[in-house]
């Protein structure tokens, strides 16, 4: 089961943009819930085995998923990881259509997260 949830969680990093090793965006989806976006911020993070940890990750959502960009953001300045740096939010245009000529307007989240020393030193 462990390496089932570890599967999962490289995938999901494989889709996050890295804009050097300093930073990092995770866009975040309804599709997966609070516990696995929790996981995969913590390892951004903390760093793992391979990678080193990022000073500043950038949580990003649409619609139905701002609750859970939100939840992980608190969640990780509760646990001592990071630091909420600064909360943006917009109005995007989204196709509403497969054709791709309609666009309709959708809530967007941005949330801009600051590595604290602790979280750095795991």
């Amino acid at each position: 089961m462990a390496e089932a949830e570890a599967k999962e969680v490289e995938v999901e990093k494989v889709g996050a943009k890295e804009g050097g090793e300093t930073t990092a965006v995770m866009k975040v989806t309804a599709k997966k819930n609070v516990g696995f976006y929790m996981c995969a911020a913590a390892s951004f993070l903390r760093g793992t085995e391979d990678k080193k940890p990022v000073e500043e990750l950038t949580l990003t959502a649409l619609g139905q998923a701002i609750d859970i960009v939100a939840s992980v953001a608190t969640r990780v300045q509760k646990e001592g990881l990071a630091t909420i740096k600064s909360v943006s939010t917009h109005y995007a245009d989204v196709p509403a259509s497969s054709d791709g000529d309609a666009v309709r307007g959708c809530a967007q989240l941005k949330v801009v997260l600051v590595n604290t020393s602790s979280g750095a030193a795991k």
